[in-house]
């Protein structure tokens, strides 16, 4: 029977073994989580699909058109009117 190392249930990662100094699996409960910061909830972010990130960029950009259209203030008055808002 081949013996698996325990999985990160919050990212998948293989579960390293604690080992004390003298070269033995330390004493104590067994780690169940990869790292402090999976452990506190962190989750690895995907990677980015460029053809997405392109469609929503899209999306986002006729949204911004049409509600400048739609207010019917040019684009300088409305960058004057962000600026005092916003600063």
């Amino acid at each position: 029977m081949i013996a698996t190392a325990p999985r990160c249930p919050a990212c998948g990662e293989p579960v390293p073994q604690r080992w004390s100094a003298s070269g033995r699996r330390s004493r104590g409960r067994p780690r169940v989580f990869c790292s402090d910061w999976c452990r506190r909830g962190g989750r690895r972010q995907a990677p980015a699909d460029p053809a997405r990130l392109r469609a929503e960029r899209e999306v986002f950009a006729a949204a911004v058109r049409a509600a400048i259209t739609a207010s019917g203030l040019p684009l300088r008055e409305l960058t004057v009117r962000l600026a005092e808002a916003y600063g």
